[in-house]
């Protein structure tokens, strides 16, 4: 909960899946992104992570603190982990995977973890079988002994090009470099068996992202700990966490994109994937036999590192501040423009109204919290954490349910309703969430930033046993473009404000996700520019109604099912359409 509150989506469901293994939040787009691009043991407490974690704190503390000290570092970065993942079963069986890799490390003979790590294999598959069949525990067994065979090989050879090739890289990169490749070659058969295919990208992927995996690790961890203290400090190690786990989204989404990403597994591609595993275990038993052997390195190659490693640190303090910077003056540059935005949020309604100086108005908040954060996260500054106002047009659950996350997410200003209540369970938690709320009725309006609200119905101390026509119909004005919002309201409110209010607007918000309840006679009297309908695809109830879209003749008519989130611009005189799935 502090990460969502620190962090947008889909960054918080990212940070909580490195730093806890709970990746519940992701979508399905983007798990498919981590399957294809064979980054999906990321968001998994798994020995892999938790091993790569240990070496590359081992690695990179030696430097600074020396190898007989660097182990303490490394064990604490073990202890948070295991301690923020939950200690689980599966939390400590990769904890004991880590171990072992970071004794033999310790001692100075890394290889010697394998016949330890072969003993707790045999160990914890007698004393709990069905661990053979475990594909969390063979992604942990593999990695680990894949890291312990392989990566001084590798190592070496990495040391040995860079060498050669006169480049400069610092000692860490090519630890990091042999960690990441030796874990992400031996798991590729767990991989292909256990998700039915093979990433081909899966080795130069996890090589670009390891290194950005540690920091969003940490910086996660920081984030979700701050948080619980207070959620300012916790927004600004959020803002920290932000790019490297964005990062980590956008290389997850480019490299699952590229042509021939992956492999589909043909069938029988379990006894394919043991074949696999018993080549690599062949190579594997080769490098453990006979270890690399390093040599001193020249005084001028090791100045050349020195060199690299100052320059990797520089140019990422460079990147750091070509990132932040921009954005932190975006936050400060003034007007941006006047916009309203209609959700794609399933059956429901949920709309975001932003200020020309960045002010923002949530009415309604759709059937799904995590539906509602992810678009609030597409349309807001990721550093931005707060809701100026919020209001709920009537309290039923397509309406209601996901102010309640938005409540959790983000710091709310003021919050607005018509006074009514609701018997259900999400209404009680919304009313124990946001429990300081201000009832509008008609004649009520607010002004916040050159932007005006009117609350045109319903009328003060109104009582009526459906819901539905007690929703706030509002118009909101900037400059000449007006926009009414109708939430729920169906025919008798209809008929009775066209009677006696000019509901003349440029966006009409169709009512009741264009049910047949609206009156017919409400288009002529709005008389808008264009029509948007809230609406989720293929639902049961039959929305738009036939006769209500045949009412709406030749208004131009945006339906979220159709066209996803329907953003409409206004410089105050003229309005501007996008849409984006």
């Amino acid at each position: 909960r502090s990460l969502q509150r620190s962090l947008p989506e889909p960054e918080s469901s990212l940070a909580a899946g490195i730093a806890f293994g709970r990746d519940d939040g992701l979508s399905d787009e983007a798990k498919s992104d981590f399957n294809r691009a064979g980054l999906r043991h990321l968001v998994a407490v798994s020995g892999s992570n938790v091993t790569l974690v240990a070496a590359l704190m081992y690695f990179l503390a030696i430097p600074v603190v020396g190898r007989r000290w660097a182990w303490i570092p490394a064990a604490l970065s073990l202890a948070a982990y295991l301690g923020a993942a939950g200690l689980a079963p599966s939390v400590l069986r990769s904890g004991l995977m880590a171990g072992i890799f970071l004794a033999g490390s310790v001692v100075g003979r890394p290889q010697s973890g394998l016949p330890a790590l072969f003993a707790a294999i045999i160990g914890m598959t007698a004393f709990h079988p069905s661990l053979a069949v475990d594909a969390g525990f063979l992604l942990s067994a593999t990695a680990t002994a894949g890291i312990i065979a392989f990566s001084p090989r590798v190592f070496a050879a990495v040391q040995f090009v860079t060498a050669r090739g006169r480049l400069p890289a610092p000692i860490w990169v090519c630890q990091a470099i042999a960690l990441t490749f030796s874990a992400t070659v031996s798991t590729l058969p767990i991989m292909w068996v256990t998700f039915g295919r093979i990433s081909l990208v899966s080795p130069l992927a996890n090589l670009v992202v390891e290194p950005f995996f540690v920091l969003a690790f940490w910086a996660s961890v920081a984030a979700a700990v701050l948080g619980m203290i207070s959620q300012p400090l916790g927004a600004v190690a959020g803002i920290v966490a932000f790019y490297p786990l964005h990062f980590i989204v956008w290389s997850a989404r480019t490299f699952a994109g590229l042509p021939g990403a992956s492999l589909d597994a043909p069938a029988g591609s379990a006894t394919a994937g043991v074949v696999t595993l018993a080549v690599l275990t062949g190579f594997a038993l080769l490098a453990y036999r006979y270890p690399a052997r390093t040599s001193e390195e020249s005084a001028t190659i090791r100045n050349r590192r020195k060199s690299g490693n100052r320059f990797v640190i520089g140019a990422a303090a460079a990147t750091s501040l070509f990132l932040v910077l921009p954005a932190a003056w975006a936050a400060h540059e003034g007007p941006s423009g006047f916009s309203v935005r209609f959700f794609d949020v399933g059956q429901g309604d949920g709309a975001l109204v932003t200020t020309p100086h960045g002010k923002q108005i949530v009415i309604d908040g759709g059937p799904s919290g995590l539906g509602i954060a992810r678009n609030l996260s597409e349309a807001m500054p990721p550093w931005d954490r707060s809701i100026d106002l919020l209001i709920l047009s009537h309290p039923q659950e397509d309406h209601m349910a996901g102010l309640v996350e938005v409540a959790e997410r983000y710091r709310i200003g003021s919050v607005v309703d018509n006074g009514n209540a609701n018997t259900t369970a999400t209404f009680g938690y919304f009313a124990s969430v946001l429990p300081s709320r201000r009832v509008f009725s008609q004649g009520d309006s607010i002004m916040i930033d050159g932007v005006r609200l009117d609350v045109l119905w319903p009328p003060a101390s109104y009582v009526n046993a459906e819901l539905n026509d007690t929703s706030l119909v509002i118009r909101v004005t900037y400059g000449q473009t007006s926009f009414l919002f109708t939430g729920d309201s169906e025919a008798p409110v209809h008929e009775a404000l066209e009677a006696s209010t000019d509901l003349s607007a440029t966006v009409l918000k169709v009512p009741h996700h264009g049910s047949k309840t609206t009156d017919p006679a409400l288009f002529p009297s709005v008389h808008p520019t264009l029509a948007v309908i809230s609406v989720g695809t293929n639902n049961i109830f039959g929305h738009p109604h036939p006769d209500t879209l045949h009412a709406l003749g030749a208004i131009p008519v945006f339906r979220t099912d159709e066209r996803g989130t329907i953003t409409v611009r206004s410089d105050g005189s003229t309005i501007r359409v996008s849409t984006e799935r």
